[in-house]
């Protein structure tokens, strides 16, 4: 494979009409990967696939999940475009079950599994379009990871008499097989075609049974669950596939997960152990773990996260227990053992917002989002905190409102040591000026699915950036300010100034992207300068010729 030199290529993984899939290595990369390169025949017959996957494949290669294969690199090669991903040392899941049944738990955290990563693509607009279980693999460790995430958006263009040619049959909603275009709705479809199938070892056939008809061990609810993905009319399905999600959590209390990996998570925080049960192990890191529990008193959902190894941020946990604001999380306790500690908080079920970034947001709905940061953000600088490690993985959505969480918790706190933080600005001491600086990091990234980038201590305007209007861009980049006094002084100020640009009423305050103003001010000048030289040449002709002497030195017309 000349084409791609910076590849080791190792093996042939699958060969289709569509696609061949490489095993491969890199010298600079320490994992296995997998080079994906489009058919020659494919392009060929339908050449606007290369101008399609120019357009999207570098919204795909910001998809960033668990559980979604990862694309590391992308381009075209001798006339070919091709997908980079990180490989998964497994099978799949069309493997997987051509080989016998798996347990029950082990069906469940699979289940579980996928719904988490459809869920993540659907809440940032992408739907799979080809979802089925050789788009399932799992890794040896019992990992889920889909793949081809876009790749049937990429030639979803071809149709024949038969009707779409992307896509299998067995799997595809009843409006796909139409020749209707991908949705979410299709992907919630599909979704149950798999999960009939991993449950009941069948495809589901009219009249349609429930799994457990199969298998006796099914549980009632994955029949109710299954069912509601499966109904010939989009409207009547789940929404969405984090819907899903949260009706196998309600439903399975843990039974996806290993009694001694609950055991382990759990270890040390006896009192957390009578009174929670353990829904789902959320991450998991060197350095501290977040679970999913239920009280089982009034059976609401909080979220339990132990830090190890650090007391940072527990002053401030401990704090916020007897303070209370609509935008930042509820703490319900927060309890020390030795090194160790663990907070009790409330469970919004939108997820993060590092969930919801693969592409750029419409400005004034980014605002929305940035006011309710702000405001939380406020009430802690009024409290005499400030948040310290403002991200994307800390702004949390809930049923109507945003909110922020871990409040000064230590940066590497979930996310691998050494890695960049684009939401602090060199090493500026943590503080609320910093805070400042972070929000606007995040309203950068929100409206550029970017992260803000530095040349010559000047903020770098992408064409995304240069879009926008231009009171809008002069906020962001007074917030992004390399030096703290430059920027707002305080994130009343902020939340003023977001509510002028969100006021209907301000509108015409709102400048559109324009000529800089030197420039206008300059024809402005010239234009008043032509006017009052053609009155003079009119009434005092000495004088005129002296006025055009003296514009002619001033714009350098000789």
């Amino acid at each position: 494979m000349g084409l791609f030199a910076s590849y080791d290529i190792e093996d042939v993984i699958a060969e289709g009409d569509l696609a061949t899939v490489y095993k491969c290595g890199h010298a600079s990369i320490k994992q296995p990967l997998a080079v994906k390169v489009l058919s020659q025949q494919l392009l060929t017959r339908h050449p606007e696939i290369a101008d399609r996957f120019a357009r999207d494949a570098p919204m795909l290669a910001r998809l960033n999940h668990p559980n979604v294969v990862q694309l590391v690199d992308l381009g075209v090669a001798g006339g070919l475009p091709y997908l980079v991903m990180r490989y998964v040392d497994g099978g799949s899941l069309k493997t997987l079950l051509a080989q016998g049944k798996p347990d029950l738990r082990r069906k469940l955290s699979i289940a579980l599994q996928i719904c988490k990563a459809l869920g993540y693509a659907h809440k940032n607009g992408i739907a799979h379009g080809d979802f089925k279980p050789a788009n399932v693999l799992i890794g040896k460790q019992g990992n889920v990871a889909v793949a081809d995430f876009g790749f049937a958006r990429l030639v979803d263009t071809m149709a024949n008499e038969q009707g779409p040619i992307m896509g299998d049959p067995q799997y595809l909603s009843p409006e796909q097989k139409t020749g209707a275009g991908i949705s979410v709705s299709s992907d919630v479809y599909s979704l149950g075609v798999v999960l009939y199938e991993l449950f009941s070892g069948h495809l589901p056939q009219q009249p349609l049974a429930f799994p457990s008809n199969f298998d006796a061990s099914v549980p009632s609810y994955i029949d109710e669950i299954v069912m509601g993905c499966l109904h010939q009319e989009p409207s009547q399905r789940f929404a969405t596939a984090d819907a899903v999600k949260e009706k196998l959590l309600d439903a399975m209390w843990g039974a996806q997960l290993e009694e001694s990996r609950k055991k382990a998570v759990l270890e040390g925080v006896e009192d957390i152990k009578t009174r929670f049960a353990v829904l789902d192990i959320i991450r998991q890191t060197p350095f501290g773990t977040v679970y999913l529990c239920e009280n089982a008193t009034n059976h609401n959902r909080v979220i339990v996260k132990k830090v190890i190894g650090s007391s940072q941020g527990y002053k401030e946990a401990n704090a916020l227990c007897n303070l209370q604001h609509p935008n930042v999380i509820n703490i319900y306790s927060a309890s020390k053992v030795d090194d160790d500690f663990v907070i009790v908080m409330e469970y919004l079920p939108g997820g993060s917002l590092k969930d919801r970034l693969v592409k750029p947001w419409e400005w004034r709905h980014a605002l929305v989002v940035i006011k309710q940061i702000s405001q939380g953000a406020a009430y802690l600088h009024k409290h005499q905190m400030s948040h310290g490690n403002l991200r994307p993985s800390n702004v949390l959505f809930g049923l109507n409102e945003v909110k922020i969480s871990d409040c000064s918790l230590a940066h590497h706190y979930g996310e691998k040591q050494n890695s960049a933080n684009w939401y602090a600005y060199a090493n500026e001491v943590p503080g609320p000026l910093g805070d400042v600086y972070a929000v606007g990091a995040i309203l950068y990234e929100m409206l550029t699915a970017s992260a803000p980038q530095w040349k010559r201590g000047l903020l770098v305007e992408n064409s995304r950036f240069q879009a926008l209007p231009e009171n809008l861009r002069a906020m962001v980049t007074r917030m992004l300010a390399q030096v703290p006094k430059d920027r707002f002084r305080n994130f009343e100020e902020v939340v003023a100034q977001i509510s002028k640009l969100l006021n209907p009423d301000s509108a015409k305050s709102v400048k559109k992207p324009t000529a800089s103003r030197t420039g206008v001010k300059l024809a402005l000048v010239a234009l008043l300068g032509i006017v009052a030289v053609a009155a003079l040449l009119v009434y005092m002709p000495e004088l005129a010729e002296s006025a055009i002497g003296t514009v002619k030195t001033v714009f350098r017309m000789d």
